[in-house]
């Protein structure tokens, strides 16, 4: 063979040898990687890149053994070889991708196309004859058959590997058996002599050869960089899930994932502690077995929801292994793929304890402490909803008579036995209407008629109950009471003066010996006029400043220090003497008056703040009470950074309670409140928990302090102890300071410290005292 034929027979091993492992490389590393559609794409070009190696390789390793730079193929055998060698290439390709075929069967496919190409070139060639008998020829095509099983072994190993880079230079084999077909079969085959040979002109090699090499580099950096790519695609998703699983697998909410079928597919670790299952107790099984009947058909509308794409936030309740109900807020997110929704991820968030807290407080907050009737926010509530609905009913207003006397001669804890025994005989009266405790000794009940007969036997059916004795260790108690009636809508339209009226017909039973009830008429206008002349003392007592301003002390509790102090209204009338502002401020509030009094005790609070700190005193604020009224008229900003001209140090002093009537109409005061804030100025709730003081307003207004009513302290029983470290823990939670008013024993003290209570004021440490008094005996000490 000369120099020329050895080029030829190098440049043949070169081709197969490239083209082999360019196409093995990208069935390894790249087709796997890619979905189906750009799958079958690369697998052509796959395909298109073994074909054309293997015919180059062929045609070249002809030429080097006719030492012929052209050759006469004829052009219909050229095609027809290349699509035969390009089909079974194509179809060998996804018998070896595919798990389901043995390496066996792909390796003979491959041999096939392979040999039939091959003979098909030669029979084209007519300078080129072989003899199937030869034995190079059989050693060829059994050279080849080896080396491609072994290659198809080989790649499927390595598809079954979980290694990122596979090894391309397995297509070493698949080149090595189209070498192995072509050198030792030419060895077989045998020249005609050149006058048999009738074509003019042959083909030329050289530009065939440029434009196949060409097309293998293509292909190669082509594929290379597509893999590069991919790789790096890969890379950031893998990164992105080790990210995300590690969300999944340590978030404390319970995340499940659900196939179409509503089975539990895939699941964290929190579902186990929820479930109290361990995981593969739970795989596998529906997600019916953990939801109450009551629940079901919501919880299979929400997942409908989310199995047409929408994003669903809900709560319901599930149970645990135990049997337990827990309620929880469940987020469905859909797992959305390119061939549509796949399944759900389900986010449950138990919020079992979190709702049973927020029940107690809610409780509280609509249920007298002492007695659990609803208390008065809850009878206003429940009076808008029917006068909403014109819904006529009938209110009654009942007051335990000469209930003082009780507690005067056998103690508090008596008061509150009689108390508790009304209630539950008004609970068992439930059936006629609904019972509330407004406060103190004062009951109300609404019953749904309104003609006087069924009202009358109601009402004496109930004041009979209330008068049944209640025993009390060794004592028997007598309980009387005084019923005032008003009808919805016959005595008005108006809920307050609903209320007004069924106030003032009480009070008149009272007043009127031998009358348990009393509806109201007319002639209660008495009161009226005796309200009006009250009504014009109080506008002269301002004019001729007959009002005075007291101060409590209250007490950082665990030190003892003076911590600040309340101002308290006392009206030193001229002819009655010093009067309690519980007979009056109701007067002020309905009149309107209470804005310009309690203008004219911020201006004495500011005062009093204004001399204190110039003389150096050491308190940290004075608080003043503001009517709902008044935070309605909103003219209190102005007011307080005029008198106060914009000084911080006299406003970070200065502490505006706001009452619990202000909480009734909540959205007109927010306004106020929040310019309040923007001076400096604290803002305290008082009264917590007596009704009025709704959850919803810790997060609607800015509130700095929260005041314990002093009925709880008062009455320090066991649920009343609940209920203040609730209060407490709740502020606490929420950063809001505490002050426990009424504390007048030493026992009351000391649970408070013992619960965290920061700050107290009470008659355990002062009652109200004047100016001076205060000055001389807390200020100066």
């Amino acid at each position: 063979m000369s120099n020329h034929n050895i080029i030829y027979a190098l440049f043949s091993i070169l081709i197969a040898l490239t083209a082999s492992i360019v196409c093995i490389d990208i069935v390894l590393n790249l087709i796997p990687k890619l979905p189906k559609r750009a799958g079958t794409l690369w697998t052509i070009i796959a395909a298109v890149t073994i074909s054309l190696g293997i015919k180059t390789a062929y045609i070249i390793g002809f030429t080097g053994l006719l030492d012929s730079d052209s050759l006469p193929f004829h052009i219909h055998g050229l095609v027809v070889s290349f699509v035969i060698i390009l089909i079974t290439s194509f179809l060998g390709l996804n018998l070896l991708l595919n798990r389901n075929i043995s390496y066996f069967e792909s390796g003979i496919f491959i041999t096939l196309g392979s040999c039939a190409t091959y003979f098909i070139l030669i029979i084209t060639n007519k300078m080129l004859t072989l003899s199937l008998n030869n034995l190079w020829v059989i050693l060829g095509v059994l050279a080849c058959l080896i080396f491609n099983i072994v290659g198809s072994f080989l790649v499927k190993r390595e598809l079954e590997m979980r290694s990122s880079s596979k090894k391309s230079w397995i297509g070493v084999m698949f080149g090595l058996s189209i070498i192995s077909l072509l050198l030792l079969s030419l060895i077989g085959l045998y020249q005609v002599s050149p006058h048999e040979i009738h074509f003019h002109r042959g083909t030329r090699f050289a530009p065939f050869l440029l434009l196949n090499v060409f097309m293998f580099m293509l292909i190669a950096f082509v594929g290379n960089w597509y893999q590069k790519k991919l790789q790096a695609e890969q890379s950031k998703l893998k990164n992105q899930e080790h990210y995300y699983r590690s969300l999944y697998e340590l978030n404390p909410n319970a995340i499940i994932i659900l196939d179409v079928n509503g089975i539990i597919i895939n699941l964290n670790q929190s579902v186990e502690r929820l479930a109290l299952m361990k995981e593969a107790d739970i795989i596998g099984t529906h997600y019916k077995n953990f939801v109450p009947d009551h629940a079901l058909s919501f919880l299979n509308q929400q997942l409908e929801r989310a199995f047409l794409g929408e994003v669903v936030e809900f709560e319901t309740q599930i149970y645990n292994s135990a049997g337990e109900v827990i309620d929880v807020e469940i987020r469905n997110i859909p797992i959305a793929l390119e061939n549509g929704i796949q399944g759900i991820y389900c986010v449950i968030k138990d919020v079992t304890n979190e709702k049973r807290y927020m029940e107690k407080i809610q409780f509280m907050a609509y249920h007298a402490p002492l007695t659990n009737l609803p208390n008065k926010r809850k009878l206003y509530d429940d009076v808008i909803e029917n006068v909403k609905k014109q819904i006529p009913f009938s209110l009654v207003y009942l007051d335990l008579n000469e209930f003082k006397k009780t507690n005067d001669l056998y103690g508090h804890l008596a008061g509150d036995a009689v108390l508790i025994e009304v209630a539950n005989r008004l609970k068992e009266s439930d059936n006629d209407g609904v019972a509330y405790h407004i406060g103190g000794d004062e009951f109300a009940v609404t019953l749904p008629v309104v003609t006087h007969e069924p009202i009358l036997k109601i009402v004496q059916r109930i004041a009979y109950e209330v008068r049944r004795p209640i025993n009390y260790h060794e004592f028997t108690l007598k309980v009387y009471a005084s019923f005032g009636i008003a009808r919805f809508p016959y005595d008005t339209n108006s809920i307050e003066e609903l209320l007004q009226k069924a106030d003032l017909a009480m009070y008149a039973s009272k007043e009127q010996e031998g009358l348990d009830f009393v509806f109201y008429n007319e002639t209660l206008l008495k009161k009226v006029e005796e309200r009006f002349q009250l009504e014009q003392d109080l506008k002269k007592a301002l004019e001729n400043q007959e009002f005075e301003v007291y101060y409590q002390p209250q007490i950082e509790i665990s030190t003892g220090k003076l911590h600040g102090a309340e101002a308290l209204l006392r009206w030193n009338h001229p002819e009655k003497g010093m009067i309690s502002p519980a007979f009056f401020i109701q007067t002020l509030e309905e009149t309107g008056l209470i804005v310009d009094v309690s203008e004219w005790v911020i201006a004495q609070a500011l005062e009093s703040i204004c001399t204190w700190v110039r003389a150096g005193y050491d308190f940290q604020h004075i608080s003043v009470n503001v009517s709902a009224k008044h935070l309605e008229k909103q003219n209190l900003y102005h007011t307080i950074r005029d008198a106060t001209n914009g000084d911080d140090t006299l406003l970070s002093r200065l502490d505006i309670e706001i009452t619990e009537s202000a909480l009734l109409n909540i959205e007109k005061s927010i306004e106020t409140v929040q310019q309040l804030k923007k001076l400096g100025i604290n803002i305290s709730l008082d009264d917590f928990g007596t009704g009025y003081s709704s959850l919803s307003v810790l997060h609607q207004l800015p509130i700095d302090c929260l005041k314990i009513d002093r009925s709880f302290i008062l009455n320090l029983t066991e649920e009343s102890k609940v209920l203040i470290r609730l209060i407490i823990q709740m502020s606490n939670y929420l950063n809001v300071k505490v002050v426990a008013e009424g504390i007048e024993t030493k026992e009351q003290l000391a649970f408070l410290q013992a619960e965290g209570c920061a700050y107290g004021q009470g008659f355990y440490f002062s009652k109200p005292i004047p100016k001076a008094e205060f000055e001389e005996k807390w200020l100066k000490k």
